[in-house]
């Protein structure tokens, strides 16, 4: 299994929930984190690479950078995701904010669904939302049983079986899948539409949901995206055709035939 966290100015947070990972005690040779850094101002790369040192017994980390300028919109997570996505060596992948912490089990209990359950799976975790108001709380803590307490008091649930839709902070599926629906949709720009729209278009691939409420992870206030709601929902209405693209140009796809 891959698991695939996409950057861009996290380096507050990306130490712990790399460690929230690693720390679970899976064997190296079961997983690997793929790292992609989208043309990050802070110092991301530092903390990751000093992660790929210090773990370099427990886990098997590779890292990426997204060539682009610093002038560049780093808005458009899509395109980072589908290099990402390109970059992964597992069979399964597992989508992973950099701010994500991760409870116990959540590695065993993707690979138990994938590797003893159906082919045709799309795994979904539940994610409780730190608002801005208890993320300093959380922040003090040193444990996900300990940051999990305050996050429970204030429930603000981003997905789960509540929510029957989820944005990609816990998430697995097969990457065959990825590949056959062409990832995601890399002229929109953010903000969930890209996430619905790659989920929607992985029910037309026949390609179930199962929500597994024992995975759980705590993703963690940060300032909010850029985001073109307007121009995402114009592309969502006028891309009704199918279009068909090559392999160095993911997503534009309304739809799939198998």
């Amino acid at each position: 299994i891959s698991i695939m966290i996409n950057n861009y100015n996290r380096a507050r947070y990306l130490e712990r929930t790399i460690r929230s990972i690693v720390e679970q005690n899976v064997g190296r040779e079961v997983y690997e984190i793929v790292l992609v850094d989208n043309i990050s101002s802070d110092h991301s790369l530092d903390v990751m690479n000093f992660m790929k040192e210090f773990y370099w017994d427990k886990a098997n980390i590779r890292i990426f950078k997204r060539i682009g300028h610093k002038k560049e919109e780093p808005g458009n997570i899509t395109k980072v995701r589908n290099f990402g996505i390109k970059q992964c060596r597992g069979e399964v992948i597992m989508f992973c904010d950099p701010e994500l912490l991760h409870g116990p089990g959540t590695i065993k209990k993707m690979i138990e669904h994938h590797f003893q359950g159906k082919d045709n799976l799309y795994v979904v975790g539940k994610v409780y939302d730190a608002e801005r108001e208890i993320q300093n709380l959380i922040d003090k803590t040193r444990t996900f049983e300990e940051a999990l307490k305050i996050a429970v008091k204030n429930p603000v649930i981003r997905c789960g079986s509540e929510r029957k839709v989820c944005y990609p902070f816990l998430s697995s599926v097969r990457k065959k899948w990825l590949v056959k629906v062409r990832g995601y949709d890399e002229e929109m720009i953010g903000g969930g539409h890209d996430d619905n729209d790659l989920w929607n278009r992985m029910h037309v691939a026949n390609v179930d949901s199962l929500f597994d409420d024992s995975i759980i992870g705590i993703h963690q206030w940060h300032k909010p995206h850029w985001v073109n709601t307007d121009y995402n929902e114009k592309i969502m209405s006028s891309k009704k055709e199918i279009l068909i693209r090559n392999n160095d140009r993911w997503g534009e796809i309304r739809a799939v035939k198998l």
